[in-house]
C-alpha cells in the first residue's frame, strides 16, 4: 500500500516529491510511494507526514526487491505490530524501504 500498491519488475517512477503523507494501516507493506516494489525508483522523496502499519514500512517503499537511487525520507516511520511476549516477532522498518532484498546502490 502507498500511493502504488506494487510496482513490477519493468516499472520505472522517477522525480516525485510526496508531501505530508498520512498514511495508518493494519496491514504489511506499505511504503509512502510503493507497497511492495520490483522495478527503479530514482529522485523520489517523502517530505513530512507520518507512515504507520504493522509490518514492512519504510518512507518510500515497504518491500523492495528492486533499485532505489537518489531518493530521500523525512516522514516519520512508525510500525503497530501488536508482538506476543512469547513469539519471535519481525517489524522491518526503515526510513527509505522497510525490508530491502536487493540492489540498492545508492540512498540519500
Amino acid at each position: 500500500m502507498g500511493l502504488f500498491g506494487y510496482c513490477g519488475d519493468k516499472s520505472n517512477i522517477k522525480n516525485i516529491v510526496i508531501s505530508n503523507a498520512n498514511i495508518t494501516s493494519t496491514k504489511n507493506c506499505v511504503g509512502g510511494l510503493v507497497g511492495r516494489n520490483y522495478g527503479t525508483i530514482d529522485r523520489v522523496k517523502t517530505e513530512g507526514g507520518e507512515i504507520t502499519a504493522k509490518q514492512y514500512v519504510g518512507g518510500i517503499t515497504g518491500e523492495n526487491y528492486g533499485e532505489i537511487t537518489s531518493s530521500s525520507n523525512s516522514a516519520k516511520i512508525t510500525e503497530n505490530e501488536t508482538i506476543d511476549p512469547g513469539k519471535f516477532a519481525e517489524a522491518y522498518v526503515g526510513g527509505i524501504t522497510g525490508k530491502n532484498y536487493n540492489r540498492n546502490k545508492r540512498m540519500f
